[in-house]
């Protein structure tokens, strides 16, 4: 039997004592946590067994999540003991999943990953007396990748045009490492997550050499003038 609340109503019957499985396929979980029960009836008589309620899982995510990051919380799982919740990702056309991550707690903030393409992200538990699984619906996202430009000049004069070394789409690749360095080899400006927010401060106008290490394991090196 299931319910959204309470009383339940009814799955489904099964009449073969050989039988341990139902699938119900008349719910819609992507929108729902549903209870369920089973309860054994038998003929001429009165009283009816019934087991322990569980819970289905509902995953959602936070409509104000940014491009990067995905806040999500999900309804806890109740059965079995869950601790500790795993969240599984797989390219949405492949059922490969892999675990990306676990949380003790329902609520969880994911970085999507860093390869253009289109996923399926979904949480699980697992009781540890045997080999059952409990699974959420699936989100469904896109993680699209644009390549980084940086520029071949700024000019840090305080005007308020043009005054960072503002490079193009590098917000989308968060946790990559940029180094600056003179003419002479001397390194002039490190950052281990670039948030285009360097200004040029302390160094002289002319050329400087830069190496930017992307989150995705690539890396960019060019040349860039500091003219006021």
């Amino acid at each position: 039997a299931l319910a959204t609340g309470s009383p339940y109503g009814l799955a489904g019957v099964v009449t073969d004592p050989n039988v341990t499985v139902l699938y119900d396929t008349a719910v819609d979980v992507s929108s729902n946590s549903y209870l369920y029960m089973v309860r054994l009836g038998l003929d001429n008589c009165i009283l009816e067994l019934g087991s322990d309620s569980i819970a289905s899982i509902l995953l959602t995510e936070d409509p104000q999540s940014d491009s990067t990051l995905m806040d999500l919380t999900w309804t806890p799982y109740w059965g079995w003991s869950p601790l500790p919740y795993k969240l599984e990702l797989s390219p949405f056309d492949e059922n490969n999943w892999q675990e990306v991550a676990s949380s003790n707690s329902i609520t969880y903030t994911y970085e999507k990953p860093n390869v253009s393409g289109k996923y399926k992200l979904k949480v699980t538990t697992d009781d540890p007396a045997s080999s059952m699984k409990s699974e959420s619906n699936w989100l469904v996202f896109d993680v699209v990748i644009f390549d980084v430009t940086p520029p071949n000049i700024f000019s840090p004069n305080g005007d308020g045009h043009n005054d960072r070394f503002n490079i193009v789409n590098m917000l989308q690749h968060p946790k990559s490492r940029l180094r600056i360095y003179n003419r002479w080899g001397r390194k002039v400006f490190e950052s281990e997550d670039y948030k285009n927010d360097w200004t040029g401060d302390g160094v002289s106008d002319g050329v400087y050499f830069y190496v930017l290490d992307l989150n995705d394991g690539t890396a960019q090196k060019g040349h860039v003038t500091v003219v006021r």
